[in-house]
């Protein structure tokens, strides 16, 4: 009797964890039913870590959505055509190009930024890049490179149109009194210890890591070059036709990001950023003293909230880049700040969030 009553508990048991199983299989395939997609694009080894701790911390996920990532090598040009033509659904697309793009008829809007450049309240200079010489070489200010070869990442880089309105503000040709090569942000180092180029407008960690080994000195600080308060150098692309159709994905995409940024200000306060330094560190394999030259540069997260509300586009940047390119003569006519942000999305997510959204900052 003991014996049968044994195996029927035992039996019961079987039972129960059978069904335990089966209802938790049932339920993770109900979440993964509800789990929306959003195709998403970023450029090969740039630092977003406003996008890569919301991947970490769940909070995508938290939202509902997956992101399916696309990796572009191409650069910020090729994320605007993807999204614009619907391969995407959402991108790390400079305002610069996607300005441009949004000019010639492409159904794209900036909703939110990833990353900035600016200088803080208490003026601390958050550059991405800087202009930089040999420290040998006898350039002091921009006007000195008048005649000499200078390295831009791209052409198409809105580094180069900086360059250039900044070399004619001060009676230069840029393209008859310098000469402007394109080189990859990893390449030019090299490119001015080998003397290929006099000057090159390198990234601000890559050139703190660069000076330990071979003496270099800043012409021109980025924030300086960039002649703006504040600046993105990541905005989020929208598909304006993903976003009329799935409204709702934009405004869950905008939250997490949203999150994230307060969480990254918190763990820098807090943690020395020592979870958003391991979120960069997993995607871009970057050694210890590199990463944390990096955090040293851009760890500025909470110190742009003086000038605009969490990861909000600045409307004052796209007059000044629309200035940049009518002296380019990209444009015939100023493209305003209306034609290229929709701001409706981010308040939403704000509103959703239960978070103040200040309509004195962004301006």
């Amino acid at each position: 009797m003991i014996r049968r009553g044994i195996i029927r508990l035992i039996s019961l048991l079987l039972i129960v964890t059978v069904c335990l199983l089966f209802v938790n299989l049932i339920a993770g395939f109900a979440v993964a039913a509800e789990m929306k997609k959003i195709k998403f694009g970023w450029i090969a080894a740039t630092a977003i870590p406003a996008f890569f701790v919301a991947e970490d911390k769940g909070f995508f996920a938290e939202e509902g959505i997956q992101c399916e990532i696309e990796t572009i090598t191409a650069g910020s040009s090729m994320v605007v055509e993807v999204v614009a033509s619907g391969q995407l659904d959402i991108g790390q697309c400079a305002s610069s190009t996607t300005m441009l793009a949004i000019e010639k008829g492409v159904p794209i809007r900036l909703v939110g930024v990833f990353e900035y450049q600016f200088i803080d309240k208490q003026g601390r200079a958050w550059d991405a890049v800087a202009l930089v010489s040999r420290a040998e070489d006898d350039y002091k200010k921009l006007e000195d490179i008048r005649g000499k070869k200078v390295a831009v990442n791209d052409i198409g880089s809105i580094y180069n149109y900086y360059l250039r309105y900044q070399l004619r503000k001060r009676g230069i040709d840029p393209d008859r009194d310098v000469i402007i090569i394109p080189i990859p942000f990893g390449q030019m180092q090299g490119a001015l210890i080998k003397k290929q180029v006099d000057a090159a407008v390198m990234l601000t960690y890559t050139y703190a890591i660069a000076k330990e080994e071979f003496p270099l000195k800043i012409i021109m600080e980025g924030t300086k070059l960039q002649g703006m308060d504040i600046d993105d150098t990541g905005g989020i692309g929208v598909n304006v036709k993903f976003a009329e159709k799935y409204p709702d994905l934009v405004v869950k995409f905008l939250k997490a990001v949203i999150k994230s940024s307060l969480f990254i200000a918190k763990d820098i306060k807090e943690n020395n950023g020592e979870f958003v330094k391991g979120s960069v560190q997993k995607r871009l394999k970057y050694k210890p003293k590199f990463l944390e030259t990096w955090y040293a540069y851009r760890a500025y997260h909470g110190h742009e909230w003086d000038f605009v509300n969490p990861i909000q586009v600045p409307w004052s940047m796209i007059p000044k880049k629309s200035e940049i390119f009518l002296s380019e003569k990209f444009l015939k006519n100023p493209i305003t700040p209306e034609k290229v942000i929709d701001n409706s999305f981010i308040k939403k997510a704000y509103a959703e969030l239960g978070l103040k959204w200040d309509d004195a900052k962004g301006l």
